[in-house]
């Protein structure tokens, strides 16, 4: 069984139909029922994620969450209690699929693990496919985020010096995901990234579909370009135009 994959990214909203309705039209991704109470998300045909109908509570915005893979799920609830953080919701069977539990890290952010019972590796995301690609950790102490995502996954880091006292640490298998400094007065949080052709246009088409810019466009040397923007349900999710290899 693999650990550290990230493998599976699901849209918590208290409103499923204005964000799919945005979804749809900003990336063409196909949402279909899936269950009763779960809609399933493909991008290019390929099941990436879905769509769950989260009840309005206090304190809990609209969000994405990544799903992360382990061996034993009921293992990692008891390291992630272990190293400081909290179990949301406890190992659950998957009918069909495996068992996966949610999670609160010791700063706020929420995670997911999960045991798939077809394990299989998955190819990564095409460049310019709208599917999702990229998972990172906005942290307020990276190097204690590091310790507690190494002892629930595994994880291993690469460093890389983005300038200015900066780092960004290169985090999971084939590091499709990272951990930074968090800045501004955002709380803790994972964001996602979806690979698009054109991050300008993609920002610009999310803008008049209802969506509300939050950073961006603005260039990563030698990475790409990136924006981040808030669905209209409230829901953060960023693009990357990946810049092609010389």
């Amino acid at each position: 069984m693999s650990q550290g994959r990230f493998v599976w990214y699901d849209l918590m909203t208290t409103d499923p139909v204005t964000s799919e309705r945005f979804y749809k039209a900003l990336f063409g991704w196909e949402v279909v029922a899936h269950g009763p109470a779960y809609r399933m998300i493909s991008a290019g045909g390929n099941g990436m994620g879905g769509v769950i109908t989260m009840a309005a509570a206090d304190g809990v915005p609209n969000h994405w969450v990544a799903y992360i893979t382990v061996p034993d799920v009921a293992a990692a609830c008891e390291i992630v209690k272990a190293e400081g953080g909290k179990v949301i919701v406890p190992a659950r069977p998957i009918p069909g699929t495996g068992e996966f539990a949610v999670f609160l890290d010791p700063h706020g952010a929420s995670f997911a693990a999960i045991r798939l019972d077809n394990d299989a590796p998955m190819p990564p995301a095409a460049k310019g496919s709208n599917a999702i690609s990229w998972a990172e950790l906005h942290s307020p102490d990276p190097a204690a985020s590091l310790r507690f995502y190494g002892a629930v996954f595994g994880w291993t880091s690469q460093g890389w010096d983005m300038g200015g006292g900066q780092m960004y640490y290169m985090v999971g298998d084939s590091h499709n995901g990272g951990i930074m400094q968090l800045s501004g007065s955002a709380p803790p949080h994972w964001i996602l990234y979806a690979s698009v052709v054109d991050a300008a246009a993609t920002l610009a088409s999310a803008v008049a579909l209802g969506g509300t810019r939050l950073h961006g466009p603005a260039e990563m040397p030698g990475v790409g370009t990136f924006a981040v923007l808030r669905d209209p349900a409230g829901a953060a999710i960023a693009v990357m135009q990946s810049k092609p290899r010389e």
